[in-house]
């Protein structure tokens, strides 16, 4: 199936961790922009999550954008400023044609 441009209707920004040393000759991990990219952006089903005693609310989504090489879980998304972990990403035609990502907000990333 092609992906027509039309459905690409919003925009995400593609992030890598970064690792930079800190003030305790550690490392510090932080995010680091690769591309700000046109998606269609679809909310799936929300639920929530018990994390250190308190419940917290999480939504899944599925982002699909224009195939692009070696995005995957270590990445995550922004999307209006909220930050999606990344839980899997197919190529779902094998056509290279375009990447879905299945993705969640709400969760530590």
């Amino acid at each position: 199936m092609t992906l027509a441009a039309g459905r690409l209707n919003s925009r995400v920004e593609i992030q890598a961790p970064a690792h930079s040393p800190d003030a305790a000759a550690g490392r510090r991990t932080g995010w680091q922009r690769v591309a700000g990219v046109a998606a269609e952006v679809v909310p799936l089903a929300g639920s929530t999550m018990l994390d250190d005693g308190i419940t917290r609310p999480v939504q899944a989504y599925r982002v699909t954008i224009r195939w692009r090489r070696g995005i995957d879980s270590r990445h995550r998304l922004i999307w209006e400023g909220q930050p999606l972990r990344i839980n899997s990403t197919v190529d779902p035609d094998n056509r290279r044609e375009r990447l879905v990502i299945s993705c969640e907000a709400g969760v530590a990333t």
